[in-house]
């Protein structure tokens, strides 16, 4: 017999409605858990997918957040909500492999890692598409 702890299991209405909890879910990842009353799944949903971001990030040395040259795998970052935002801010909204005008590529380092970076950073968005479902179906649980 598995027991769940949690709003859920308590009979307890998270009072936010199912709409708005994805929504900030969306935004910050385990957001919508911790609105909810899962509180440590929150935390734990938030730190996992904003430490694969960053490390995504720092592999690629912000190569890999590039709505020009990967329009795909930005649409699958920018589910990360706030950390596909705060690296926007960060390479002054995504660097770009092309010399263009500066004529220097990225160093060689940044090169070989680079799909491995890229993969990270589309990883945790679509990890964070998941944990809004997660959360949408809690919230909507504890409506009903």
């Amino acid at each position: 017999m598995t027991t769940e702890t949690g709003p859920i299991a308590r009979g307890r209405r998270c009072g936010i409605p199912a709409p708005i909890v994805g929504f900030i879910a969306l935004v910050l990842p385990g957001a919508g858990h911790f609105a909810t009353g899962y509180r440590g799944r929150g935390v734990a949903f938030f730190g996992v997918i904003a430490i694969m971001f960053a490390a995504g990030l720092s592999i690629t040395e912000g190569y890999a957040l590039s709505p020009k040259e990967h329009p795909l795998a930005f649409g699958a970052q920018v589910l990360a909500g706030v950390p596909a935002a705060v690296g926007l801010l960060l390479t002054g909204g995504g660097r770009t492999m092309d010399p263009g005008l500066l004529g220097r590529l990225p160093p060689p380092e940044v090169v070989s890692m680079f799909d491995l970076g890229l993969v990270f950073t589309m990883v945790a968005g679509l990890l964070n598409l998941l944990v809004v479902l997660d959360a949408l179906d809690r919230a909507s649980a504890t409506q009903e």
